[in-house]
């Protein structure tokens, strides 16, 4: 057991000393610049060294100590010979597809978006034959499956080649999703991002369910009117959303770490259920609204218009809690139900 204790774990050492030198060599231009892709997609090791340590750690420091060091020089080693070993890959080209479907006898439709990464659209289709039409600039592997006559199921799928990447992150390729639906035939839309952006332009269209996500990126959405569920979702993004007149919602956001800002039209009422994590929360209502405000800030505070009633709870040191009415309220016949809880951020609900 003493012998175990006097092996130092190396790979830490190794790798500050030997990764700083080769930086330092690139910087002063003696040797080829380092691929920060390459950089980044070596983070698996990481993982094999922690593996390494829980595995042999106490029992034989000695042998974890050199499988440490071995890894470590063998990255240093892969950095040097990166620029060398990126010439000799293939790279994926970038290319340009398009897909369609035609309208023909659909009286329904179920459309799925799923994108690992890159920038998505979403418009109405003025005119044409087709319920459906994509334009997409990647390279990715893609799916591609549409089935059904009268109810049609539409899939269109953007997958890495390889396994995920973080290298993925920084590069200056980019992919992007141009789609296009029939404003005239009702649809649920299901998208799927992971680390992009969406805008999607569904006023003129008639949509029945919609299910948005984005992992790292935002989602910028005008809703059609209507009467219909969205659940909208956001891991480190902003969620911003525009209703539509005369629309009963039904409407869920939340976010990780980012901000939701919800834009609510004339005539509106129905349900907003509002969750941001270390982010604020803004609601902009048409003054005269019947609006009723429930939740709670983990330390933040909730910033209200002045003609707005507190019926529950009371102001706390850390944070806010309660129920709050505009005047007149329970007497309204159309209402708007606001429900929130933020981490570390305030609700502000205010006029335009």
């Amino acid at each position: 057991m003493y012998e175990n204790k006097n092996f130092p774990n190396l790979f830490w050492p190794i790798i500050l000393v030997g990764v700083g030198a080769l930086l330092l060599l690139s910087n002063l231009g003696v040797i080829d610049p380092i691929d920060a892709n390459v950089l980044w997609q070596l983070w698996p090791v990481f993982l094999v060294i922690v593996g390494v340590n829980l595995l042999f750690g106490r029992s034989n420091r000695g042998l974890a100590s050199l499988v440490s060091a071995v890894l470590a020089l063998a990255i240093v080693a892969f950095l040097f010979f990166s620029p060398t070993i990126v010439d000799s890959l293939p790279t994926p080209q970038m290319q340009t597809e398009t897909f369609d479907i035609p309208l023909e006898g659909a009286d329904s439709a179920e459309v799925h978006l799923d994108f690992d990464r890159g920038n998505l659209t979403v418009n109405e289709l003025s005119g044409g034959a087709n319920l459906f039409e994509a334009v997409v600039n990647h390279n990715e592997r893609v799916t591609f499956r549409a089935s059904g006559t009268s109810q049609q199921n539409i899939r269109l799928a953007l997958n890495n080649i390889n396994a995920f990447r973080f290298g993925d992150l920084v590069s200056d390729q980019k992919v992007t999703g141009e789609i296009w639906l029939a404003p005239s035939v009702p649809m649920d839309l299901d998208i799927e991002i992971g680390s992009g952006s969406a805008d999607l332009n569904l006023a003129a269209l008639e949509i029945t369910k919609l299910h948005a996500n984005s992992g790292s990126g935002g989602l910028d959405i005008i809703l059609p009117a209507g009467a219909f569920e969205a659940d909208l979702g956001s891991g480190s993004g902003s969620i911003k959303v525009e209703t539509a007149e005369d629309s009963v919602l039904d409407l869920k956001a939340n976010v990780g770490s980012g901000k939701i800002t919800i834009w609510v039209a004339e005539g509106n009422s129905g349900s907003l259920e509002l969750d941001s994590g270390s982010g604020g929360i803004t609601v902009v209502v048409p003054e005269g609204m019947a609006v009723q405000v429930r939740g709670e800030t983990g330390s933040g505070g909730v910033n209200l218009p002045r003609e707005f009633v507190r019926t529950a709870g009371e102001d706390s040191v850390v944070g806010d809690s309660g129920t709050w009415e505009t005047p007149g309220f329970a007497e309204a016949e159309a209402k708007l139900f606001i429900r929130f809880e933020v981490g570390s951020g305030s609700l502000r609900v205010e006029y335009p």
